[in-house]
């Protein structure tokens, strides 16, 4: 008599963490990005977490997490939605601790912020629901005057969700926020690297009108140059008209190449500025070339020195493509370049004119409601 094989086990659930529990991009939009505030631990232990997570851990087993947000563009029309997010997550060990510690809301909401003003959530989530309005805000590059917050307990998960910014539908966007972030516990999903990859965010900003010029995920060019891979793109919101409007890092083997997209009359403005100028006076070496993109120009700055073979110069580009002026390693600040003990590759005449030929038509735009 045979022997019949007996079914195959089901795979055990991956155990539950905080981690799994926090917001994540794709429940604010393309417009979002991750910020440096992340911090997580599977056993607070009283050492390295916030003040009111410490105070938490000294009474109770507990693991949290706490990312946060921040829009880099709005599109034409669209609603804002917050400038910047918190979502933070605890887990404790059973209901009855969640239960106890909720029973400290305000404390929890300090965690984020100085909490003033209670408010009614809308809607409750979970077993039990709070919300708060602060006083001010975390740092002082946020450009807001208000935040918010909702803390809530859902069996032995407690959420909390603070929003800042200026928009009159602050209160109703983190409430929106806090229930996306709910269900995440009701039907929590493995962490994906799509889950905080922002690296596009900055090209898809409609704003920009046409697909951007880059090098594409990876390039590879002759002529004994190193492989090259796309790092991650940022804009530069909030930081003056002296600065690119997109920038673009590639990543070598041991050096960064950037790719600066300046609008033509923003590039006109920024040479014509005190810093613009100082880099400029200092030029010692120019050409100009023709390239299948264009012409571009070459330049060569060796820190008020003669350009010589034997003192590596700073060496860059510019190139007009797809509406923009495109630096190569583009000088954004006269006074803080170093001398380089050895010379990036692509700060070479033969790198750059590479990159010149290489520039193609990356990503089209986010378009809103695709």
């Amino acid at each position: 008599m045979g022997c019949v094989a007996a079914p195959a086990a089901a795979a055990a659930p991956e155990p539950l963490s905080a981690e799994q529990l926090t917001l994540r991009l794709p429940d604010l939009g393309p417009n979002y990005v991750t910020g440096v505030h992340f911090d997580c631990a599977e056993e607070a232990d009283g050492v390295g977490g916030p003040a009111p997570v410490e105070r938490l851990a000294k009474r109770f087993d507990l693991s949290w997490c706490m990312r946060d947000f921040h829009r880099i563009w709005v599109a034409p029309g669209a609603h804002p939605g917050p400038f910047y997010v918190k979502s933070a997550a605890l887990l404790f060990e059973n209901d009855a601790d969640a239960r106890a510690a909720l029973d400290v809301e305000r404390e929890l909401a300090a965690w984020v912020a100085k909490p003033r003003t209670a408010r009614a959530p809308t809607p409750a989530l979970g077993e039990s629901t709070v919300a708060y309005d602060f006083a001010g805000i975390p740092f002082a590059m946020i450009p807001a005057r208000k935040g918010t917050v909702v803390a809530w307990r859902s069996g032995r998960f407690v959420g909390l969700t603070a929003t800042w910014g200026r928009s009159p539908s602050l209160i109703a966007d983190t409430d929106g926020l806090a229930a996306a972030q709910q269900r995440r516990v009701d039907a929590p999903t493995p962490l994906a690297r799509s889950d905080f990859d922002y690296r596009f965010a900055a090209l898809h900003d409609p704003s920009l009108g046409a697909s951007v010029p880059w090098l594409g995920m990876r390039f590879a060019p002759r002529d004994g140059l190193p492989p090259l891979r796309f790092g991650d793109s940022s804009n530069s919101t909030g930081e003056g008209p002296g600065r690119p409007v997109v920038s673009l890092r590639y990543f070598g083997p041991r050096d960064v190449t950037s790719l600066e997209l300046w609008r033509p009359r923003q590039w006109t403005r920024f040479k014509r500025s005190r810093n613009g100028r100082f880099i400029f006076a200092n030029i010692c070496a120019s050409r100009r070339i023709r390239t299948r993109n264009g012409p571009a120009r070459l330049y060569a700055d060796n820190d008020l020195r003669r350009c010589t073979s034997r003192s590596p110069a700073h060496r860059f580009a510019a190139i007009r493509a797809g509406g923009f002026v495109v630096t190569i390693n583009g000088p954004l600040c006269g006074s803080c370049w170093d001398r380089p003990r050895r010379a990036n590759p692509y700060e070479t005449w033969p790198g750059l004119r590479a990159i010149l030929r290489g520039l193609r038509s990356g990503p089209s735009p986010f378009v809103p409601g695709s």
